[in-house]
């Protein structure tokens, strides 16, 4: 979670944000105690979702930014859909598109699957042919990405 958000330094993070312009808190990484396993990984989520509801009253939103560990698998389900089945439908999932595609992940394909989700992508070339590629140059459908991302995505 991101500490900001805690309790004790709460309000004073709202306020700064507000301030700045700031709608989105996005968490970039979730600690392995916090997704080790399914339990631990629901008791994160839910809350994600406390707080989620918290900055509803400030229409803020809470999101997270995924990297490869996300792709990992509880019985068969990627932690990506668990999180986004049993995150509150204000719950940002910020599509880093270079760590999806590094994980055999279709980027187009995954802002499809949860529509409205995607409201923040981080936009990041992809190639295994050239380190140096960018964005445009590497393997990554941009037209496809850019579609979803404005038709289903939330953007």
């Amino acid at each position: 979670m991101l500490d900001v958000l805690r309790e004790d330094s709460f309000e004073e993070a709202i306020e700064l944000n507000q301030e700045l312009g700031n709608q989105y808190f996005i968490i970039r990484w979730i600690p392995e105690g916090d997704r080790d396993d399914r339990e631990s990984f629901m008791r994160t989520i839910d809350e994600y979702n406390e707080t989620t509801e918290r900055l509803v009253a400030y229409d803020m939103r809470l999101g997270y930014h995924n990297h490869d560990y996300i792709f990992e698998q509880f019985d068969g389900e990627y932690l990506w859909d668990i999180l986004a089945e049993n995150t509150h439908n204000r719950f940002i999932l910020q599509l880093d598109t270079g760590h999806t595609a590094l994980m055999g992940q279709n980027p187009v394909e995954l802002i499809y699957r949860h529509p409205g989700r995607t409201a923040s992508i981080h936009a990041k070339a992809y190639s295994t042919v050239n380190e140096e590629a960018v964005i445009g140059e590497d393997q990554l459908d941009w037209p496809g990405i850019i579609e979803a991302s404005e038709e289903v995505g939330g953007i």
